[in-house]
């Protein structure tokens, strides 16, 4: 039916795949569903753009009242809710009196603390490019939100540790002694030698980060991450480890990796619970690393899940009234949106309304 080839022509023009003889389409039923006009649609203008997506999200609402909300290959009905996919963070204007701009809550940003061997720190947010300090032969140059170790030679008087840690609302980038890139999400911690010395590459997580390992077979790269051990295998990986999540996952990019001995493949996550029981699955890996893009992405996702993200990127603390929505939630949208977007866009689903006191969220079913 029309409702159908409606949605289909608007997610064609989302992916920016639409052809004329669509695009002319698109603006006939736009006008038949009496959305101001439908001739407007110009691609190449900016206003009109906004206009598109406001409407995109605006009719895709309608249509999941209807049951007849399709994206992703996917049929939904009540029990499956979709947040719209949202080109990057563009506002969407909707009227919530609980939910307004006045709140001074906003995304997080580049910004660490780093923690030397002495147990003094650098505040790393303020601090502009050039070298932090020098530590025996390894210098530390901070340079647009990444920290480098650069060693001088291949041999360290003793073995110094420093720590990367983010609070809420941060992330930063670190590049290890051995070249190996770590991106760390908010409130994460990574304890690391300043040189590897040894007959392994060993650093200690807690939080989330992702790795892009230089491997190298003589000198094996580990993640300590509580009692469990990822070791790399040529590998790029994501690792979410925070204490109020109920599993550690491990989830393989590219190459391979071993949690707790178990061999992972691209594209399959271990998931560690408090026991230390190991379940692999098959995952949307894309989905996993989202974060480390700019974006949040959800998978039939909790919302418990979300607003502990939120909670993270946001620095606000979330409490619930009556309980909690059993529904999973589906879609992206720029973590640097504003958090009334985020919100608003949960809220259209009709499961879930927010009031913000402050600088908490207070979910209501």
């Amino acid at each position: 039916m029309e409702n159908d080839r409606l949605i289909e022509l608007l997610e064609k023009h989302h992916q920016g795949v639409l052809t004329r003889v669509e695009s002319d389409e698109l603006a006939r039923l736009y006008g038949e569903a009496g959305h101001d006009n439908g001739q407007l649609l110009n691609e190449d203008d900016e206003d009109v753009q906004k206009y598109i997506e406001t409407r995109y999200i605006t009719l895709l609402a309608i249509a999941r009242k209807k049951k007849f909300f399709k994206i992703w290959k996917v049929t939904t009905t009540a029990a499956a809710v979709f947040i719209i996919a949202f080109l990057a963070g563009k506002v969407f204007y909707h009227a919530n009196k609980n939910v307004t701009a006045q709140n001074k809550i906003v995304s997080g940003h580049n910004g660490a603390v780093l923690t030397l061997a002495d147990g003094s720190k650098v505040i790393l947010d303020s601090m502009g490019n050039g070298m932090v300090m020098q530590q025996q032969n390894v210098q530390v140059i901070n340079t647009n939100g990444t920290l480098t170790y650069h060693t001088k030679s291949a041999t360290a008087k003793q073995v110094v540790y420093n720590t990367l840690s983010t609070p809420r609302a941060r992330q930063y980038k670190i590049v290890l002694p051995d070249g190996t890139k770590v991106w760390l999400n908010a409130e994460s911690t990574i304890r690391y030698p300043t040189a590897f010395t040894g007959n392994d590459r060993e650093v200690e997580l807690t939080g989330e980060a992702y790795f892009e390992v230089v491997h190298n077979a003589a000198q094996p790269f580990k993640v300590k991450v509580g009692n469990n051990m990822v070791e790399d295998v040529g590998t790029i990986f994501d690792i979410n480890a925070y204490a109020d999540e109920p599993a550690i996952k491990t989830t393989l990019i590219e190459g391979a990796a071993k949690m707790n001995n178990k061999l992972l493949r691209p594209g399959e996550q271990a998931v560690a619970n408090k026991s230390g029981h190991i379940q692999v699955n098959h995952v949307d890996a894309e989905q996993v690393i989202a974060w480390q893009k700019g974006m949040f992405a959800f998978d039939n996702t909790g919302l418990d899940a979300i607003m502990r993200q939120i909670s993270r990127w946001y620095d606000v603390d979330v409490s619930y009234e009556n309980g909690l929505t059993k529904e999973g939630f589906y879609g992206t949208i720029s973590r640097y949106s504003s958090i009334q977007d985020i919100l608003n866009m949960l809220e259209l689903t009709g499961l879930v309304h927010f009031k913000i006191m402050g600088n908490e969220i207070i979910v209501q079913n």
